[in-house]
């Protein structure tokens, strides 16, 4: 049976929305797309990005025409509707989103915001992709767009669902969706990179909820068991399903992070009580940063990314540390939609 146009767009629009450039490319899915943000997320800092373009990697400009409209705007509030004359401006749009979709709102400027860093970032590091590998990127994430829409309505085309059903250039939707692709593949370079040159532990941690359950898992360990099977047997954590095994820790300021720095590799440190749980860790191994350019480490952090994709809490030590590296602001977009900044 087809779906309604309505609950397509809704199934494609919100797969749209993602803090997480890195992560995958927009696609029609349900809400599940967008990934719940590690705790780390909740100690980033707002911040602010301008209209994502189409241009070659590393940049940040938006398409000339974009650019060129925006000229036009500068100190004015763009009108985007008349209604008998009278003008609907772009800040009454922006208010009204904002009012009604206020998550929505703010995690689509995060989204902007972060592809503004990874691009200044990549730009600072020298990071290019190839046109070959970016044309093979776009085009994987056009079939699988293609594949998705087939499962909501067999009998529509990827062109079809972008120019009626969405009402947009398809042409210029392929832009928009090559850039979303490049920031993806420079999101991935520009963080490893990051993770790759500092000084880090690899850990496996195991998470209960009660003090009991700690307790417990302290004697199994001190019984001679192994910390993964318990682990894998007891942690509520994701990592339980590698052992307990998680993405490497950076001397970042964290009770996590103070205690694997200060437990000798082999050992077990904790345990360590966060927001209400329970934590075992042990240190596997202490690395040292990877030193040089891009020209030195790429090849290092290319394979580092064949081996082990990008995991969410490397980006949110990387996007803690860039907001801290790069000035950010986001008054204009409050007193845009005449609301005080938090």
């Amino acid at each position: 049976m087809k779906h309604s146009v309505p609950a397509l767009l809704a199934l494609f629009l919100c797969a749209c929305v993602s803090n997480n450039p890195t992560g995958q490319v927009a696609r029609p899915g349900g809400d599940d797309i967008t990934a719940a943000a590690s705790d780390t997320e909740q100690n980033s800092s707002r911040t602010a990005e301008p209209a994502p373009g189409s241009g070659g990697s590393g940049g940040d400009a938006g398409p000339t025409n974009l650019r060129e409209a925006s000229a036009d705007v500068i100190d004015r509030d763009p009108v985007v509707a008349r209604v008998a004359g009278e003008e609907v401006l772009a800040g009454e749009l922006l208010a009204f989103w904002l009012h009604n979709r206020s998550e929505e709102v703010r995690d689509m400027i995060e989204h902007l915001v972060s592809a503004k860093l990874i691009g200044l970032e990549a730009r600072r590091l020298g990071i290019e992709i190839g046109i070959d590998e970016l044309d093979l990127g776009l085009l994987q994430s056009i079939q699988a767009i293609e594949e998705q829409i087939r499962q909501q309505d067999p009998t529509t085309s990827f062109r079809e669902f972008v120019e009626v059903r969405l009402g947009l250039d398809s042409t210029r939707y392929k832009q928009q969706l090559r850039w979303e692709v490049e920031r993806k593949m420079l999101g991935e370079r520009v963080v490893r990179t990051f993770i790759m040159a500092q000084e880090r532990i690899e850990l496996k941690v195991i998470v209960v909820r009660t003090e009991a359950e700690i307790q417990a898992a302290v004697e199994r360990l001190a019984g001679g068991e192994d910390f993964a099977v318990v682990a894998r047997e007891i942690s509520l954590d994701p990592s339980a399903g590698f052992g307990g095994r998680i993405p490497p820790i950076l001397r970042n300021g964290t009770a996590l992070s103070e205690l694997a720095f200060a437990t000798p590799v082999g050992e077990v440190g904790g345990p360590l009580q966060q927001e209400g749980r329970w934590l075992l860790m042990r240190t596997e191994e202490r690395l040292a940063p990877a030193v040089g350019d891009w020209g030195i480490i790429g090849p290092k952090v290319e394979l580092s990314l064949i081996d082990e994709p990008l995991a969410d809490p490397e980006y949110w030590q990387w996007k803690n540390e860039m907001t801290e590296r790069y000035k950010v602001d986001l008054e204009p977009f409050f007193e845009l939609v005449s609301e005080p900044s938090l």
